[in-house]
């Protein structure tokens, strides 16, 4: 640590990238590490930014001692909060019976505290609070409920849909990007798996965007949508399919019924006809036999 064997120190001044100069006064009692912990977890540092911090002390006969430099990097902290015009200017949210789709524009969430790495979607029909923020411990959030545990209780409560996924304006040119939601096919019965699932229909959602920083985490404000009733139509076709595959099944049936019925006269006639023939060459002797078979032959 900068040290100063001209005396006792007073004061420090501390340089960040050789330009900024920070004036702090030694407090009675108080280790010069905390004055510089202080420094370094000044929220006027860009996050995620390298510095080079210089300390010079300062003695109380006003000389200056040698001075000490070290290159730091300040760590990301709790995202930002999306700015309100911006997120307020947001499409409105495209929804179906069962699924909906929502836009977030690339500046939608700003990465001033540090970089948003991953995205989570919230809902719940009512949130039972304001949005949350807090750190990450061991770089993970607090459990959530599942879409199978949530789907179970009126009304629905608050729960995340499917597993966070990377930001993907980090590796691509996008402006905008449409997330659909209650797109999966999901087990019933897996209540520990993030899936996400298909929504109530016709239901009111609160939908809120969780995004992480390596650190940390935040809510966005909620976006409110309403799924829709399953249409008359969509009723009309589930009773077609219903009807014609009924039809379908009664006419095989039909078919192999009238198959079975023409088979059986059949085998009654050529059993008829096999009993009339032999009735016939029963009733002639051998010389009768003989001479029809030879009038048949020699007539023209």
């Amino acid at each position: 640590s900068p040290c100063n064997t001209g005396g006792l120190l007073s004061q420090f001044l501390v340089q960040l990238n050789g330009s900024t100069t920070l004036h702090h006064n030694l407090q009675q009692g108080r280790d010069l590490s905390e004055s510089y912990s202080d420094i370094y977890n000044n929220s006027l540092l860009k996050a995620e930014t390298s510095y080079e911090v210089t300390i010079i002390p300062v003695g109380y006969n006003g000389t200056y001692g040698q001075p000490k430099s070290e290159i730091f990097t300040v760590p990301p902290r709790i995202p930002a909060e999306p700015d309100e015009v911006k997120f307020k200017s947001l499409p409105p949210v495209e929804s179906s019976s069962r699924s909906a789709v929502v836009t977030i524009h690339r500046d939608t969430f700003p990465n001033t505290e540090g970089t948003v790495r991953y995205f989570a979607v919230l809902l719940a029909e009512s949130f039972p609070h304001g949005p949350s923020h807090g750190w990450l411990t061991n770089g993970t959030q607090s459990t959530l409920k599942t879409w199978a545990m949530a789907r179970k209780c009126r009304p629905i409560p608050l729960y995340q849909a499917g597993a966070p996924w990377p930001n993907p304006f980090l590796s691509s040119s996008l402006e905008e990007l449409k997330v659909e939601v209650g797109s999966q096919e999901c087990s019933e019965t897996d209540y520990a798996a993030y899936c996400d699932g298909p929504l109530e229909s016709g239901t009111a959602y609160d939908l809120r965007f969780r995004v992480f920083t390596a650190t940390g985490y935040r809510d966005s404000q909620s976006i409110k949508f309403q799924t829709e009733h399953p249409t008359a139509t969509s009723a009309i076709v589930v009773i077609l399919i219903i009807l014609t595959i009924v039809s379908v099944t009664s006419f095989i049936a039909w078919r192999r019924w009238s198959e079975k019925k023409n088979n059986t006269i059949l085998k009654k006639k050529s059993k008829l006809r096999r009993t009339k023939s032999s009735e016939l060459c029963e009733g002639l002797t051998i010389e009768q036999f003989l001479q029809q078979s030879e009038d048949v032959l020699s007539s023209p």
